[in-house]
């Protein structure tokens, strides 16, 4: 797995953590928007490979299933629409 997207799982599992292991709305926001704009780096693992990074960061099932939703609906080509107020929103690649 690339180390910018572990970077990001990382990160997004350390957030949810902070809110009781509940990944907010704004951090779902944020993957789908970057998701969108970096798919060429988002492509180059499989939605397993993040099922099982997500669940050994200790996140919660809901939000993994989540995660890898968004992830397998992007790898077939489908658009993930973020908020407004994030649709230019890109973690550091």
């Amino acid at each position: 797995m690339p180390e910018d997207i572990k970077s990001i799982l990382e990160l997004t599992a350390m957030w949810a953590r902070g809110y009781a292991n509940h990944m907010k709305w704004n951090e779902e926001a944020k993957l789908k928007a970057d998701m969108m704009r970096h798919m060429d780096r988002w492509g180059l693992v499989t939605t397993e490979e993040i099922r099982v990074e997500c669940r050994s960061l200790g996140m919660r099932e809901e939000d993994v299933q989540t995660i890898c939703g968004m992830h397998a609906r992007r790898l077939q080509g489908r658009r993930l629409v973020p908020p407004p107020s994030y649709k230019t929103f890109e973690y550091k690649h």
